[in-house]
């Protein structure tokens, strides 16, 4: 029998392929006549299932706690602390006081807080802060600066003592002269009409500063005693003016800025008052030495102004004029005198109105 034509049963072959493939033995179609190419055991059918789970599971733990520890910060204020400029304890009425306030902050450096601060005096009559860190002297005596920062802190005070100074040449002027009052008048409102008691002289401060009267006199050119001597501790402030008549009582006279006096002389059995002579005189001021002139205002046949009867002579321009006038033909006069203020009526301004910007 030829072993080609020995037939193998089917199922047998299957067997054998089946067990081929147990051992790992590659069977192609020749071995068997049957093509298994499209068949081969690895059934790769895209469907690969690789599931590698492989998660990195290495979380970056490393937390960074290097924290900023630079504690700089802007500068405050250490202290602050305050002056007067210039750095004394006395001054004059012709003189002002600065106050100087100044913030040191905590890096060292130094501002100037005067702006923001309180300056005040202890005593405005005698000091006042029209500027806001400028004290004016208005009279002798004593008071404190004080100081308040911005932050409503209280700085130590500073005494000051003021003194007046003595009028000098060009400090005064009279600014009105009455030498004939009209009978029947009664210029110095006491009731009764006296020419001797019922002249007067205004004199006004041109010094721009409180000024002490204390020791000078008045004069006329006919009497060889004083007509008035100022009494100890009188002053007279910038803007304001004094009035002195011949006698009488002028205890009812008033305005603001002006003061009233009667002469104050040596006339005994005869009153001459202020003696001013109706042809011509030289009122005249001396200072307390005796000897300096501070002012005069001559009229009528002594030169200068032209007698004025029934009406006083008053400067024009008020207080910085060189010529009088009848006071009658002033603008808007209210009359033939004024003792006391403007030939209008007004106030004169006073310290408040010659030193507030």
């Amino acid at each position: 029998m030829s072993l080609a034509s020995l037939r193998v049963p089917s199922s047998i072959v299957l067997a054998a392929v089946l067990a081929a493939c147990s051992a790992g033995k590659n069977i192609s179609a020749g071995d068997t006549g049957h093509n298994l190419d499209s068949h081969d055991s690895a059934t790769d059918s895209g469907g690969d299932t690789d599931t590698d789970s492989d998660t990195d599971t290495d979380s970056d733990t490393d937390t960074d706690t290097d924290t900023d520890t630079d504690t700089d910060t802007n500068p405050t204020i250490a202290h602050v602390d305050a002056h007067l400029d210039p750095d004394v304890t006395t001054i004059t009425t012709r003189e002002t006081i600065g106050v100087v306030v100044t913030a040191t902050w905590t890096d060292g450096t130094t501002t100037d807080v005067t702006a923001s601060s309180t300056i005040a005096s202890s005593d405005e009559s005698i000091l006042k802060f029209y500027q806001q860190n400028i004290g004016q002297p208005l009279l002798p005596g004593s008071v404190e600066v004080d100081v308040t920062d911005a932050s409503g802190t209280a700085l130590p005070p500073f005494p000051l003592d003021v003194t007046a100074d003595l009028a000098a040449p060009g400090d005064l002027v009279f600014n009105e002269i009455l030498v004939d009052p009209a009978i029947g008048s009664d210029p110095n409102a006491d009731g009764t009409s006296d020419p001797v008691n019922d002249e007067f002289v205004e004199i006004a401060n041109l010094a721009g500063a409180t000024v002490d009267l204390s020791g000078v006199t008045l004069w006329d050119a006919n009497i060889a005693t004083a007509r008035h001597t100022f009494a100890a501790g009188t002053y007279l402030q910038p803007g304001s003016v004094v009035v002195i008549f011949g006698g009488g009582d002028v205890s009812t006279l008033s305005a603001d800025n002006a003061s009233f006096l009667v002469a104050a002389n040596e006339d005994h059995s005869l009153h001459y008052g202020i003696a001013l002579n109706n042809e011509g005189d030289i009122p005249k001021l001396v200072a307390a030495d005796g000897v300096t002139e501070l002012t005069e205002a001559p009229f009528g046949a002594d030169g200068g102004a032209t007698i004025v009867n029934d009406a006083s002579m008053v400067l024009d321009p008020e207080v910085t004029g060189t010529t009088y006038i009848d006071h009658t033909t002033a603008a808007g006069s209210v009359g033939a005198w004024s003792p006391g203020t403007h030939a209008d009526g007004t106030a004169f301004v006073g310290p408040d109105g010659t030193f507030t910007p």
